[in-house]
């Protein structure tokens, strides 16, 4: 059997050496590159990244870098890596995001060794969240709402962010230069796209999901 070939992207190198010894300790699982920080990633994979079975990637990088964004900057049209995301704090809205933006799994620091092994030696044919978080009740919601802001246009997001501040539309259209019937039409089209019906639905949301930003 051939060694799955494992890439680590964290910013602490003590969490390195420390997934370098227990990943290492398997015969089927070889560390081939380990990172600090996103730029030094970039280059390696540009290189190698035909040769890379796994990608072991810290949720928070240096330099203010999220592996959220790393992964979402990145094509990896000809290669079938297997791309987990790790992070110290795992709830359904980062294990939703995670899965949205192409990795197959999304797992705790506090997972076992022995899980943290086996997954990354054989994968996972479904998403796969550790803890278990992706199958219980809300994540289409989650999903829903995702794929609505992702919908939104520049003004829109504007608009929305205006709505936040909890100002009157007409307060707010003469702070974005617009006419009243505008900002209305852009808050309509917001609500249409987040499925509510109201300023206060929209409010309940926000706070609900604490990324709208």
């Amino acid at each position: 059997m051939l060694k799955r070939r494992i890439v680590i992207c964290d910013d602490h190198q003590v969490v390195i050496e420390g997934l370098k010894m227990i990943l290492q300790s398997n015969p089927n699982l070889e560390v081939v590159g380990s990172f600090l920080d996103a730029s030094e990633f970039r280059e390696f994979w540009q290189i190698h990244n035909a040769n890379i079975d796994v990608v072991l990637m810290d949720a928070h990088l240096k330099n203010d870098v999220s592996g959220l964004e790393l992964r979402n900057s990145i094509s990896d049209n000809s290669n079938k890596a297997y791309w987990v995301l790790f992070s110290s704090f795992v709830d359904k809205y980062l294990a939703v995001q995670a899965k949205k933006i192409g990795f197959q799994a999304c797992i705790s620091k506090e997972i076992p060794a022995a899980r943290l092994i086996q997954l990354l030696e054989h994968g996972s044919p479904v998403f796969y969240s550790y803890p278990d978080l992706i199958d219980r009740p809300g994540i289409r919601l989650i999903e829903s709402v995702l794929e609505g802001l992702s919908n939104l246009t520049k003004t829109e997001k504007i608009v929305l962010n205006k709505l936040k501040e909890g100002k009157r539309s007409k307060e707010s259209a003469d702070e974005l230069n617009v006419s009243v019937h505008t900002f209305e039409t852009h808050k309509k089209n917001i609500f249409r796209k987040l499925n509510v019906n109201s300023t206060t639905e929209l409010m309940s949301l926000i706070d609900d999901y604490k990324f709208i930003s």
